[in-house]
């Protein structure tokens, strides 16, 4: 797993431990709330999860981190992402959750933008990418923010709650 051990001043990330599979749970267990930042719209068995945290942990381009509170180290969301193996310039942010109480608090804000400084510093990365179900509109708002824009809108190619949604994949250079 590439690891991302980061502080930053409200928020630090720290790689995902088997421990935090159960916690992790928690919110893939929310899947009216999480189901567009988990891209998952049916409940998963903690086996599901574990797999797709072994899955990060044998790779050495993929990081899954805990979002903690400074202040009491409480965990209160995930992110994950894969550098792009052709061209470690490029990542691609898979899932970034914030738990529903901290949401709109600034967490989320400090996470991508701490996430992202680290592997523009550290990695060499240059463009992050990342996908939104187009009708996610407070998720397409929240990324707009953060200096994402579109790069492409792929029609109808994902699935969610048995309908067809549109994707789009945002850009933004590092």
């Amino acid at each position: 797993m590439l690891s991302m051990n980061i502080r930053g001043e409200y928020v630090y990330l720290r790689d995902i431990s088997f421990d935090d599979l159960e916690k992790i749970l928690t919110w893939y267990s929310k899947v009216e709330h999480f189901k567009y930042a988990t891209g998952r719209d049916m409940p998963v068995e903690i086996s599901d999860l574990v797999s797709i945290y072994e899955e990060s942990v044998k790779s050495e381009s993929e990081f899954f981190a805990g979002i903690y509170k400074k202040k009491d180290s409480e965990m209160i969301g995930i992110i994950k992402g894969k550098l792009e193996i052709q061209n470690k310039r490029k990542v691609f942010v898979r899932m970034v959750v914030i738990d529903q109480q901290y949401q709109r608090k600034g967490y989320g804000r400090e996470t991508i933008n701490l996430g992202l400084s680290y592997l523009k510093n550290c990695k060499n990365v240059s463009e992050a990418y990342l996908a939104v179900i187009e009708e996610n509109v407070k998720g397409r708002c929240f990324w707009k923010a953060l200096g994402f824009n579109m790069y492409i809108r792929k029609k109808k190619c994902v699935k969610i709650s048995n309908k067809q949604c549109n994707v789009i994949i945002m850009k933004k250079n590092l």
